[in-house]
């Protein structure tokens, strides 16, 4: 047997100042898409900015959601790791497409991702900086 979706669920937990959104979309959660019980903790530059809670995490006992409430997480790390791949793909194609306009390595330390290829290269004054943007020796620089 399972409980209907609470009608006037109370939230709990705090929001910082300028994510009062976030509370608004969370309380929303449950007038409109009849959430029954969850949470939402967020850090802004290494902040909680936003520590909220409510509703009912069983809806068979109607226990209510509380600021300890464990859940079991499912499938939290593809994102992150979606973002990593792409990440380390896109280097990956930056590197090969400035190798294939003949940019050099400005380091040995990055020269050993590719060594028969990046060393036997013909010397252009055109140049990567470790981080991969384009960089020129010898720039004239403003008085």
């Amino acid at each position: 047997m399972f409980l209907a979706a609470p009608t006037d669920t109370t939230v709990h937990g705090s929001v910082s100042p300028g994510f009062e959104r976030v509370r608004d979309v969370f309380v929303e959660n449950f007038a409109k898409r009849h959430e029954r019980g969850g949470a939402c903790c967020a850090y802004y530059k290494g902040r909680k900015v936003v520590d909220l809670w409510g509703g009912v995490r069983n809806t068979v006992t109607g226990d209510p959601w509380e600021a300890d409430t464990m859940v079991l997480v499912y499938s939290a790390t593809k994102g992150l790791a979606a973002i990593f791949f792409h990440r380390c793909c896109l280097i990956s194609l930056v590197s090969a497409i400035a190798f294939l306009l003949g940019f050099e390595r400005d380091n040995e330390r990055d020269a050993g991702g590719f060594p028969p290829l990046w060393q036997s290269r013909p010397k252009r004054p055109r140049s990567l900086s470790s981080s991969g943007v384009p960089a020129s020796r010898g720039c004239a620089r403003a008085a």
